[in-house]
């Protein structure tokens, strides 16, 4: 079974899932006490996610950046080929719908 995680109500690949999310975070500022201010934001670097933290000072001159992991978030299973089975077997039973009515149909004009 290839597990993966719900984003935006689809089932991707653990690794697609990651990038969906981290792709689609804003960047985030806010003041910091003495004036000036802070930003933070995800950059994928060789593949994997980082925090990117900078500190800004009152006049907008870059005082320090930090590059840390990103924490993963948790997000909710789930299972593409048993996705893929519950369509089959819904869409079969629509089909099997769909065909006996007809063949109901098709016995009243018979007769």
């Amino acid at each position: 079974m290839a597990l993966g995680a719900v984003v935006d109500g689809q089932c991707l690949s653990p690794s697609d899932a990651e990038d969906r999310f981290f792709s689609r975070s804003a960047p985030f500022m806010a003041p910091v006490s003495g004036g000036g201010y802070i930003e933070v934001r995800f950059e994928n670097v060789s593949g994997t996610w980082q925090k990117s933290t900078s500190v800004f000072n009152p006049s907008g001159v870059l005082v320090s950046t930090s590059l840390v992991p990103a924490d993963i978030p948790s997000m909710a299973p789930c299972d593409p080929v048993q996705n893929f089975n519950d369509g089959a077997s819904i869409g079969g039973l629509v089909a099997l719908v769909l065909f006996s009515a007809w063949g109901v149909k098709s016995l009243r004009r018979a007769l």
